[in-house]
């Protein structure tokens, strides 16, 4: 009768070496002495994100706060026309009188807008208090079949309050 051997277990000394060499942790050698970590294993108390957090004022939302809290804003950039020329454009805006920064008087000039009747200033100023509107999709077994009927000559604005307000 024959008995299989059992798979040799790998010893610690072989798997620590494993994983020193994918660069994971350093190994103790035989003389119980640590060899050196490799170049890129994970020096003990170091994070892993070396570059660190970007230094505030860098990002976007640093940016457009600073110019929205300034008095004034005057650029001058270089742009593209529609035959492809170079051309230089400047932006000034300033802030003066009862505004208190940027973002004041843009906020002004949106609803002084909305209120002169454009629906993108009006849109804008709701999508803000509101939220954008939330798209729907019609339910599969959705028939246009199935819905009743205008009756000729009946008006359909009529009809549909008559609807709603049946419930």
């Amino acid at each position: 009768m024959m008995t299989q051997k059992k798979p040799k277990a790998q010893s610690k000394t072989a798997i620590d070496k494993r994983d020193a060499s994918l660069g994971k942790v350093p190994v103790k050698q035989e003389n119980n002495r640590k060899r050196k970590p490799t170049p890129s294993a994970w020096v003990k108390g170091q994070s892993g994100n070396l570059a660190g957090r970007p230094k505030k004022g860098n990002a976007w939302t640093d940016i457009i706060n600073e110019v929205m809290e300034a008095k004034a804003v005057n650029v001058k950039y270089k742009t593209l026309d529609f035959e492809g020329k170079a051309i230089v454009k400047e932006l000034k805006l300033d802030a003066v009188g009862t505004h208190r920064n940027i973002r004041q008087l843009l906020a002004v000039e949106l609803v002084s807008r909305a209120m002169d009747g454009d629906i993108s200033a009006t849109k804008t100023l709701i999508e803000h208090e509101v939220g954008k509107a939330v798209q729907t999709s019609l339910n599969a077994n959705f028939n246009p079949d199935d819905l009743p009927e205008i009756k000729e000559g009946e008006d359909p604005l009529e009809w549909l309050l008559a609807r709603f307000a049946k419930g």
